[in-house]
């Protein structure tokens, strides 16, 4: 996550999901969201990073607009 924070290239991410996971993140750190964890964000980062897409479960993939719809609902 912190590689999405500190880069410069708005190009990087044009679906603010570095802003969406931060904020995800501070809800469960903070309790108010239990159905994620830490890790599971960091599953999601890596995911999308490594493969372009995040796979929630066996035959779904989420591309960066999918994963960005879920990450807002989960924060105010």
């Amino acid at each position: 996550m912190l590689q999405m924070l500190t880069n410069d290239d708005p190009g990087m991410d044009p679906y603010s999901l570095g802003m969406h996971l931060v904020a995800t993140y501070l809800n469960v750190l903070s309790g108010k969201i239990s159905f994620l964890t830490v890790d599971g964000l960091k599953k999601m980062w890596h995911d999308f990073v490594t493969y372009g897409h995040y796979i929630p479960r066996a035959g779904t993939s989420w591309n960066a607009e999918a994963l960005r719809t879920y990450l807002e609902n989960t924060h105010d």
